[in-house]
């Protein structure tokens, strides 16, 4: 992998020095030196990105992490390899740099996307290499899997979700049960319900055919989400690759980090805090739900006795609901599929958004997004229902943030010859 140099000499002159105070710079020092003792640089949110969302003090912060380390980002060494649970705060402050266009001349926040896109695509890059038909092979079968399913894209996109959240982007939900491992697909969010495992197993095969031992099973679902999600009319961006599969699976971290259909809204958000993924990631990757489909009784009880009140749920458009009762009968069959978008069932675009705003969510942690008062996502949601293009460039920057969850690179794990089993 490609090593960082210590310092871009195009974005140097922008470093302001802060000597243990928030954007002061240290006495006697120009902008652009760094200050000996402190270590330490500040940039003004303002100049750097128009981020409303941003909680920002008198010098920048992004969510949950200060950038006080700016020099962090100079130093850093992309060496083939990183330690498990080590992405977190380059996850959140290249998510928040890729994420927001710097103002007009703000070199150093425009560095920092430099940097943070060479982090994300040198592994890409490598992989583009060693195996260059990698998107033509999968773009091809799942054209041909869409003619037989056309959930299948939906199916792929969780997949690659319910995988990042549990131990990182490891391809540990694709194991069966063997000896030592415990399968994921048996933990409660996958047991009957997860699917499109035969399509994956099918791009592995055809993958090895042509590049044997060069793309891993994890790799696989983050490709198979992309094309998948421009197969559905939605945008098309370039996936970081070089991830690694698992040896392991944790069915435990399933059950206790992928978030549930009745959960509320702050639940979902702290368990996309622990990942590193903002109010922003929660609405937009939320937006997959704008194709694929639900059991009833994933929402059933918002139809007949919502939170048990014997009552249905008042966020949900009356004539919706009636709509929703014909297709899910009190006592009627659980597994019942009814569309996540009742507008446009099979694409992806924006009318998720439009539907939340009208209350006609399918999934509560759905129309909670929405309903919830003053939460944050309110905002986010009608930004999304009033331009795709916003929602579009939001998802792809949130799915890239997604696929960097602790992903195992260089010696940790391996690349696995069939994603259901260990070699």
């Amino acid at each position: 992998m490609e090593k960082l140099r210590p310092l871009d000499e195009d974005i140097s002159p922008c470093l302001c020095p802060v000597d243990g105070r928030h954007g002061t710079p240290s006495a006697g020092r120009k902008t652009g030196e760094m200050s000996p003792s402190s270590g330490r640089s500040s940039v003004s949110p303002s100049n750097c990105v128009s981020a409303p969302s941003i909680k920002t003090r008198e010098c920048a912060s992004v969510p949950g992490t200060e950038i006080q380390h700016v020099s962090f980002f100079f130093v850093l060494q992309l060496e083939g390899k990183k330690e498990r649970g080590g992405s977190g705060g380059l996850n959140k402050l290249c998510g928040v740099s890729l994420k927001y266009k710097p103002s007009k001349g703000n070199r150093l926040c425009q560095g920092l996307r430099k940097i943070c896109n060479r982090v994300y695509s040198s592994s890409s890059a490598q992989k583009s290499t060693s195996c260059p038909n990698v998107s033509i092979v999968v773009r091809k079968i799942l054209e041909q899997a869409q003619q037989n399913d056309v959930r299948i894209g939906a199916k792929l996109v969780r997949l690659h979700f319910h995988d990042c959240f549990v131990d990182g982007c490891d391809g540990s939900i694709l194991l069966d049960n063997a000896d030592g491992i415990q399968s994921e697909k048996d933990a409660l969010p996958n047991i009957n319900s997860a699917a499109g495992f035969d399509v994956v197993d099918d791009i592995k095969t055809a993958l090895e055919n042509v590049c044997p031992g060069v793309v891993s099973c994890a790799d696989i679902l983050a490709l198979a989400s992309q094309i998948s999600v421009t197969l559905g009319g939605g945008p098309s961006w370039e996936v970081p690759l070089g991830r690694r599969d698992s040896r392991t699976a944790n069915p435990a971290g399933a059950n206790s980090d992928l978030p549930g259909p009745f959960e509320s809204l702050s639940n979902v958000t702290s368990k996309f805090d622990n990942k590193g993924l903002d109010s922003t990631d929660l609405v937009a990757l939320s937006g997959a739900h704008t194709f694929g489909r639900a059991k009833c009784s994933s929402f059933s009880p918002r139809l007949y006795s919502f939170s048990n009140t014997g009552n249905p749920d008042p966020s949900m458009d009356p004539a919706y609901r009636d709509t929703l009762r014909q297709t899910c009968p009190q006592g009627g069959n659980a597994d019942t599929l009814a569309n996540l978008d009742p507008s446009s069932p099979d694409g992806f675009d924006n009318d998720y958004f439009t539907n939340l705003q009208s209350n006609r969510g399918l999934l509560q942690t759905d129309q909670e997004l929405f309903s919830t008062s003053g939460a944050d996502t309110v905002a986010i949601v009608n930004r999304f229902g009033n331009s795709q293009s916003e929602f579009f460039d939001a998802f792809v920057q949130s799915m890239i943030k997604m696929g960097n969850i602790s992903p195992l690179t260089g010696n940790n794990g391996e690349i696995r010859a069939d994603c259901k089993r260990v070699n």
